[in-house]
């Protein structure tokens, strides 16, 4: 019934959860995704008007996928609401890691909706916490510094802050590079992460070669990951492949741009057999490439 009659659905679920049920509540997140808009615009009125305490609103931000279009608004109300039930004490290390980790879950989610100004102040705050909690136990609260500068640096580029964008993911890929040589199994894969991002960064201020460097690095990374889990990390090869290609093309190097770009095209080609909804980004890729 939710598929065929989506406004119907929406309207006896929206009738059901305004009876404060947490089960019902939960199932019409859980459902969300195959109703469409309609339902998810009807959870986000009820958080609104029936707010979740700290447990409830971690509870059901648990059921809303990393990137939901239907379920948006209603992700940024639960962590808002959360990060409003977490109380704030800067001596317990544990509770201002999570209001961190809620910030930067509610900067990614403000990003989502094209709040960017708020997702940035969101992920500056983050910043912040997890700078202070980085300089106490270094050993336990790098990465997740690390984490955030990722994501600050790709909230600044999206606002146009360049230079800005540069220096955060710089710290990145320096934590992680550390991280990296004293655990390598544990921490390569988010080096590779950022070295990608780096490259970007390094494009968008026009220094071709220093973008170069680092995505060839990323892809040197990526490929033993991908033989050991392709599952896990050959999207993560293909995407790379694919900023190798435009990389390369900037500095002119068309033939070695074609066949960067063939590889990650093959790549997923065998991701669409197993997964139709890599065939999405295989039509991206087809559409969006030139070299």
């Amino acid at each position: 019934m939710s598929y065929h009659y989506p406004e119907v659905a929406s309207t006896a679920i929206h009738i059901l959860i305004e009876a404060d049920s947490e089960k019902l509540l939960a199932i019409a997140i859980s459902v969300a995704p195959q109703v469409g808009d309609s339902l998810g615009q009807a959870i986000a009125r009820f958080l609104k008007q029936q707010p979740r305490d700290f447990t409830q609103a971690n509870r059901l931000l648990n059921l809303i996928p990393q990137s939901s279009v239907v379920l948006a608004q209603a992700a940024v109300l639960l962590t808002q609401q959360a990060l409003r039930g977490l109380p704030a004490d800067p001596s317990d290390f544990q509770k201002s890691n999570e209001r961190a980790r809620l910030l930067n879950k509610l900067s990614n989610r403000l990003s989502d909706v094209g709040s960017r100004s708020a997702a940035l102040s969101a992920i500056k705050e983050a910043v912040r916490i997890r700078r202070a909690l980085a300089e106490q136990a270094p050993e336990e609260f790098e990465p997740d510094l690390a984490k955030s500068l990722n994501n600050l640096s790709n909230c600044l580029s999206a606002m146009g802050s360049r230079s800005a964008a540069l220096s955060a993911i710089k710290e990145a890929v320096r934590i992680r590079r550390a991280l990296a040589e004293r655990a390598p199994e544990e921490f390569e894969p988010d080096l590779a992460k950022s070295l990608n991002n780096l490259s970007n960064q390094l494009s968008d201020v026009g220094d071709s070669a220093a973008a170069l460097d680092a995505i060839e690095e990323a892809v040197r990374m990526y490929r033993p990951l991908a033989v050991r889990s392709s599952d896990t990390f050959e999207p993560d090869l293909a995407m790379s492949l694919n900023n190798l290609s435009n990389r390369l093309s900037d500095v002119g190097d068309s033939a070695a741009a074609l066949a960067a770009i063939e590889e990650a095209v093959k790549i997923y080609q065998r991701l669409a057999e197993r997964s139709p909804a890599a065939i999405l980004i295989l039509k991206h890729l087809y559409c969006s490439q030139s070299v």
